[in-house]
C-alpha cells in the first residue's frame, strides 16, 4: 500500500472510531457540512506526516442571497430565512408562479401590476422590480420596518404615488429615481403624505434645502425619506429611521 493510501485508510479509521456522526466529514458541524474546525488533524505514518482535510464543499459555504435563501448545499435554511423569500424571483413568469403559492389569484394580479408600474416607470427589468417590491413591503427583511410592515400586499397606486414624489416633487430623472429606489426600496411602501412629503418639507424648513440642492441631498441619502424618529442624541435604538443620521 502506498503512503498516501495508508494515510487515507488511517483517516477513515479515525472517523469510524470517533464519536463523530457517520457520513459527516471530519471537522464538519452537526446539521451542516460547513466545517467549523480551526485546524485539520495531522496523521502520522512512519516518518511522514499528512494533514487530513475535509472536502472543499465542506469547508466553503455560500452565503449569497437567493430566492430560497438556503445556508449552503446542506439545504439547511439560513438564519432569518422565511417562507416569503420565495417572492424574490428570476423572471416575470416565475414571479407569478412564486407568488401564487402564497397569494390568491386577485392578490397575485395586484402584485404583478405593482411590479409592472415600477418596471415601466424606471426602466427596470421584471426580476429587479420584483425584488425591490418584495423588500419594500416587508417580504424579505425587517431591517427598516421592524415589524411595522410584514408581508404587506403592494398596490399599483401606492407604488405610482411614491414614484411621483421622486419624479415630480423632486424632479428626478428616471436614472436618478432608479438609483434612489435601489438604495432605499422601502420608500415605495412609505405613506406618501405622512412620511415622504412630510420629510421633504422638513428638509426644507430645518435645513433650508430646496430645488436642485434638495434633490441632490435625497439622491445622496435616500433613507432620509423614511426617517420617522429623532432621538436628539439620546439613542432609542431606531438608528436606521432616525434624523440624527442626516
Amino acid at each position: 500500500m502506498s503512503i498516501l493510501g495508508a494515510a487515507r485508510l488511517q483517516a477513515s479509521r479515525f472517523g469510524q472510531c470517533s464519536n463523530w456522526p457517520q457520513g459527516h466529514p471530519l471537522g464538519g458541524s452537526f446539521g451542516c457540512s460547513r466545517s467549523t474546525r480551526r485546524k485539520a488533524p495531522r496523521i502520522h505514518i512512519g516518518h511522514h506526516s499528512y494533514t487530513h482535510e475535509a472536502s472543499l464543499q465542506s469547508r466553503l459555504c455560500s452565503r449569497n442571497f437567493s430566492a430560497v435563501k438556503l445556508h449552503c448545499g446542506c439545504k439547511v435554511p439560513a438564519p432569518g430565512a422565511s417562507r416569503a423569500a420565495a417572492v424574490v424571483v428570476r423572471s416575470s413568469s416565475s414571479a407569478t408562479e412564486a407568488v401564487s403559492r402564497q397569494l390568491s389569484q386577485e392578490e397575485e394580479s395586484t402584485w404583478k401590476a405593482s411590479c409592472d408600474v415600477l418596471a415601466s416607470s424606471l426602466g427596470l427589468d421584471a426580476d429587479e422590480s420584483s425584488q425591490l417590491v418584495a423588500r419594500a413591503f416587508g417580504w424579505t427583511t425587517q431591517a427598516f420596518w421592524r415589524q411595522e410592515k410584514v408581508e404587506e400586499l403592494p398596490t399599483p397606486t401606492q407604488v405610482e404615488n411614491a414614484l411621483e414624489v421622486l419624479q415630480v416633487d423632486l424632479a428626478m430623472t428616471s436614472e436618478e429615481a432608479a438609483r434612489v429606489v435601489r438604495l432605499f426600496p422601502e420608500l415605495l411602501a412609505c405613506d406618501v403624505e405622512g412620511r415622504l412629503r412630510a420629510n421633504i418639507a422638513q428638509l426644507g424648513s430645518l435645513w433650508r434645502l430646496k430645488g436642485p440642492t434638495l434633490t441632490k441631498a435625497v439622491i445622496r441619502q435616500p433613507a432620509v425619506l423614511g426617517y420617522s424618529v429623532d432621538c436628539s442624541g439620546d439613542c432609542i435604538g431606531e438608528c436606521n429611521r432616525c434624523w440624527a443620521r442626516f
